[in-house]
């Protein structure tokens, strides 16, 4: 709720509600998928027949791309502890922005008919991008 209130006064309603809505579709993949997960381990403890054990990252189990564990041990201390759904809407957050601003830069790069991207095209689709205006107001860009 709180992330979701932060999001609403940097973006504006519409933006975090769409930006929640993706979030939470994560979660609840997440959660899905760990209960598939108890229902097979509970179906094989009736049969004697058992599988390997395969351990699967938080990311894959929410179908995320950035790592959850290490958005946690980037941006959250040691000495907190904070939810694993707290965790994976918080990623699924991050992951929007930063794939927003990717698809801004691409369509920058393919007007300037460039192949690379470079700091000056990501700097200038964050400053264009008017979505995300509110999140970088204080932000210093340096000369590229």
């Amino acid at each position: 709720e709180d992330v979701h209130t932060t999001l609403i006064l940097f973006l504006g309603t519409e933006e975090a509600n769409k930006i929640h809505a993706v979030a939470q579709e994560h979660i609840t993949n997440y959660q899905d998928f760990v209960l598939q997960k108890k229902e097979l381990k509970e179906m094989t403890e009736d049969s004697s027949e058992t599988e390997p054990h395969h351990p699967m990252q938080q990311n894959v189990k929410a179908g995320l791309n950035f790592s959850v564990s290490r958005m946690q041990r980037v941006f959250i201390s040691d000495h907190k502890r904070i939810s694993k759904t707290s965790m994976i809407y918080f990623t699924a957050v991050i992951e929007h922005i930063v794939s927003n601003i990717l698809n801004e830069t691409i369509v920058i790069i393919q007007e300037l008919y460039k192949q690379r991207i470079k700091t000056s095209h990501l700097n200038t689709s964050i400053k264009t991008f008017r979505k995300y205006r509110g999140l970088t107001k204080k932000v210093y860009y340096p000369l590229s």
